[in-house]
């Protein structure tokens, strides 16, 4: 620890995941992170989506198989149902409000601010984007709105994130840090920009990828 701050990191409990924070661990300046990682949580809340009985299967066997649900998936993914009629990004969307009243709890703790100062969140891009969604007050129709890359990095910054008094969600910021920085934006401007922009189906391309299979 040095000039009294260490960041306190919150890892998906997967393999890749895993992977991601020890290649982060290694790659850190010293001058950045002198004692990089004491205090580590490994959370199986931070997994990615969970696809059911898609899960395992090659993408074109999906689109091939099961055309009608993968064109679901393609344009209104909200709507879409897996694993005995469960709503995938319901099911999403309720993990990552879990995740983030966690969260919240965990870095409003006084000890916690003083001695870490701002968190590490090692995850994976559709819970990511669920994850930045619900920090911001976003519905699940925001799925996808963000498109943020494999080991992109954003950071979230809040001031009285659940101040019941401005609608919940407080003062929020975020901007893309990594592999290029970004400005940053609202809640409000997101929301914005959601309401006036129709959701986009998936191109031919993406739908080979993006399940995350």
């Amino acid at each position: 620890k040095e000039d009294g701050w260490r960041p306190r990191i919150f890892c998906s409990s997967l393999k890749r995941a895993r992977q991601t924070l020890e290649a982060m661990r290694r790659g850190a300046p010293p001058t950045s992170f002198p004692v990089w990682i004491e205090d580590e949580s490994f959370w199986p809340e931070l997994r990615e989506i969970d696809l059911y009985e898609w899960q395992g299967r090659l993408q074109h066997e999906v689109f091939v198989e099961d055309a009608m649900k993968a064109k679901q998936w393609s344009e209104s993914p909200w709507e879409l149902r897996l694993g005995n009629g469960r709503r995938v990004l319901g099911d999403l969307w309720g993990r990552a409000h879990e995740v983030w009243h966690r969260l919240l709890s965990a870095v409003e703790d006084k000890t916690h601010a003083e001695e870490h100062g701002p968190s590490i969140i090692v995850t994976h891009r559709s819970f990511s984007e669920a994850l930045l969604s619900v920090a911001l007050g976003l519905p699940e129709q925001a799925f996808r709105h963000f498109r943020l890359n494999n080991c992109e990095a954003v950071e979230v910054w809040f001031k009285d994130p659940q101040d019941s008094s401005k609608g919940g969600f407080g003062e929020i910021l975020w901007r893309r840090r990594y592999p290029k920085e970004g400005p940053w934006h609202t809640a409000k401007q997101e929301r914005e920009v959601l309401q006036n922009t129709p959701p986009q189906p998936l191109g031919v391309l993406e739908k080979l990828r993006a399940a995350g299979l």
